[in-house]
């Protein structure tokens, strides 16, 4: 995904728009004539993508695939950061990009005590917005949230620190593996709090689903 990503935006760039005053000024010795054509340069700024990750008892029968997928994002992706969250938010990218595979996990153990347990949305984007928004987010980060959305938490916190979040962000994806789930509808208190600030609300329950992914991205 983030060679065919990169691959489009290298064309994206190469076929930007002319520069028409640049060109004339490039042409005067030429009498005006557009001999040597300049084109607007697009500053390289790649896509960074931010993934929070519910931890909670009720995603527990998928952290383990999806800690998989934030694994190959932090490995591919120049730009990326990563989060789990549960009753409290931890910055994990650090501990995920750890070589010794042992290592990784007692950091990882460590990071996740609570793991398993309720799930308090709202105070884990509040921590989020307040200590590390500023940080790791830029004008072209797409903030991608894996959640069912089942917030044991305040329902209104969550949905003022979303409205923050996409405020900062260039876009926010949440992906929800319930989704899949035959006669599912969004009727949490927290997801229904969350979706008025959300730009993709998408399954995440296979690999064919997560690689529907990229057009998406490849737009921003």
């Amino acid at each position: 995904m983030r060679t065919r990503l990169t691959r489009r935006d290298l064309a994206r760039r190469r076929g930007y728009r002319l520069d028409l005053r640049r060109t004339i000024h490039r042409n005067i010795s030429h009498g005006g004539v557009p001999i040597t054509l300049v084109k607007r340069q697009r500053k390289d700024k790649p896509l960074r993508l931010i993934v929070l990750l519910d931890a909670s008892g009720s995603m527990s029968m998928y952290t383990a695939v999806f800690l998989r997928f934030i694994h190959g994002v932090l490995d591919q992706f120049r730009e990326a950061e990563a989060f789990l969250f549960h009753t409290r938010l931890a910055y994990v990218s650090d501990a995920m990009k750890e070589k010794d595979a042992g290592r990784a996990l007692d950091r990882l153990s460590i990071m996740a005590q609570g793991a398993g347990g309720g799930t308090q949305i709202g105070e884990s984007l509040q921590t989020f917005n307040r200590w590390h928004a500023a940080r790791v987010i830029h004008s072209r980060s797409c903030v991608m949230i894996v959640s069912d959305g089942y917030e044991t938490g305040d329902a209104a916190l969550l949905g003022r620190e979303m409205a923050a979040l996409s405020r900062r962000c260039r876009r926010i994806v949440w992906l929800n593996p319930m989704m899949a789930w035959e006669g599912y509808t969004p009727e949490a208190r927290g997801i229904k709090a969350a979706l008025p600030h959300v730009d993709l609300y998408a399954p995440a329950n296979s690999l064919s689903s997560l690689r529907a992914l990229e057009p998406y991205l490849a737009k921003l």
